[in-house]
């Protein structure tokens, strides 16, 4: 009998959220957030995930390197989430990126994000952490948390994807560790641009690949084979080439390469700042902001490393 009232009370409940949610979608504008509450408790999207913050999560990519047991970590901001909708295939996407969505892009970005292994790290910004200092995703994430959270991709062992960068900025000395762990291991860098700055923050590098500036996946097969070609001579990869660093790193990971293969993203970017080079390649908006404080943290980085 007790059973059948739990029953009973939990379809009216049932009813009273479907009954909800079909009232507030004749709102306008939706509330987004508060439709997407009462999708989760209809079970019509995941739940929020667990993701660690920023501090645990460098932390987490610090102990990796002491153990020096190969492993990936693979950074997905917002357009990457973005990408996997085949909704926007034949779309461009991407300020800086501007990366062409093909069929078989969209798929390997899905791919990519569905690899589950406690050595395969997912740095994703799909977290309310409003401690970051360079910038926050809330307001673009907020309508769009219901269509990411309902991808059908892993949600486990996920990490902050901007721990690198934020922890460069709030705290250089802790940052210092990352950088005195790279430079023990040779390395080859994969991105669009070469200077010798790099070989003092990744470590001695012994090959380089180039890539696109823009729509890199245009060329992913040749970047790809020319990784292989020279993968041998390297103990790690650094890759800097957008969406396409997480497509080829998961590629590597399925053909079974045991390296060491980091997404560092426009990290490189704050290393040759203070360079020639840094004038002529196209800087993200939260780099020019920060500027100053980004380059008097590069000369106390070099200071300590």
């Amino acid at each position: 009998m007790k059973s059948k009232k739990r029953e009973i009370k939990k379809r009216i409940e049932h009813s009273k959220i479907v009954n909800k949610r079909k009232e507030i979608r004749m709102t306008a504008p939706v509330p987004v957030e508060l439709l997407t509450r009462l999708d989760i408790r209809l079970g019509k999207i995941k739940k929020e995930v667990d993701v660690l913050n920023n501090n645990d999560s460098f932390q987490l990519l610090i102990d990796k390197l002491v153990t020096g047991n190969p492993f990936s970590f693979l950074r997905f901001g917002d357009a990457d989430y973005m990408m996997m909708d085949d909704k926007n295939i034949g779309k461009t996407i991407g300020a800086s990126n501007k990366m062409v969505i093909t069929p078989e892009f969209n798929k390997e970005m899905i791919e990519s994000h569905s690899i589950i292994d406690p050595d395969y790290i997912i740095g994703t910004v799909l977290y309310p952490d409003l401690s970051n200092k360079l910038y926050n995703y809330n307001p673009f994430l907020a309508p769009m948390y219901r269509k990411f959270l309902g991808y059908n991709i892993s949600y486990n062992n996920m990490v902050s994807a901007v721990a690198l960068t934020e922890t460069y900025i709030s705290d250089i000395e802790l940052f210092s560790r990352l950088i005195l762990l790279l430079k023990m291991s040779r390395t080859m860098f994969v991105g669009s641009y070469y200077d010798e700055v790099l070989d003092d923050m990744y470590g001695e590098i012994v090959v380089t690949v180039n890539t696109p500036k823009q729509n890199s996946y245009s060329e992913v097969d040749r970047i790809y084979a020319e990784i292989l070609e020279n993968i041998d001579s390297v103990d790690k990869l650094i890759f800097s080439c957008g969406q396409t660093s997480r497509i080829i790193i998961k590629r590597l990971w399925k053909l079974g390469i045991k390296k060491t293969m980091i997404d560092v993203g426009s990290l490189s970017d704050y290393f040759v700042l203070n360079t020639e080079l840094g004038t002529q390649i196209q800087l993200r908006g939260h780099i020019v902001k920060n500027s100053e404080l980004i380059k008097n943290n590069f000369e106390k980085l070099k200071q300590i490393t």
